[in-house]
């Protein structure tokens, strides 16, 4: 948890939080599943200027979950499926390819892979 004095920060606020579970299939102990969300609150000056300035946001937060599961593969090597869905990016803000229009949420599918030696 963090906050920062919202007259020069975009967000005033933030929090996350997360939970692992190793163990859970059996035959894989060294496996893990991972899931965490965080939420961060935009400045209400920010969000002030913005209507000022003929650019409103849609939004005053942006918070994501994410969901992930490390499987480990042999000695050193381990690979890590992510799923993150993010809502409000950036407070909502504008679309550049769409004037007007909000950018939308986002899914984020992607695949770590972690070398120890």
């Amino acid at each position: 948890m963090s906050g920062s004095p919202d007259n020069q920060n975009l967000m005033d606020f933030y929090f996350d939080t997360g939970i692992l579970f190793s163990g859970l299939v059996p035959g894989r102990a060294n496996d893990s599943f991972g899931a965490a969300f965080g939420y961060g609150d935009i400045s209400s000056r920010f969000v002030a200027s913005e209507v000022v300035a003929g650019q409103a946001i849609t939004s005053n937060y942006e918070s994501v979950l994410e969901i992930n599961y490390s499987a480990y593969i042999m000695p050193g090597v381990t690979i890590i499926p992510d799923f993150q869905y993010i809502w409000n990016p950036g407070g909502r803000v504008e679309n550049p390819d769409k004037p007007g229009q909000a950018v939308g949420d986002a899914a984020v599918f992607g695949v770590r892979t972690k070398i120890s030696y």
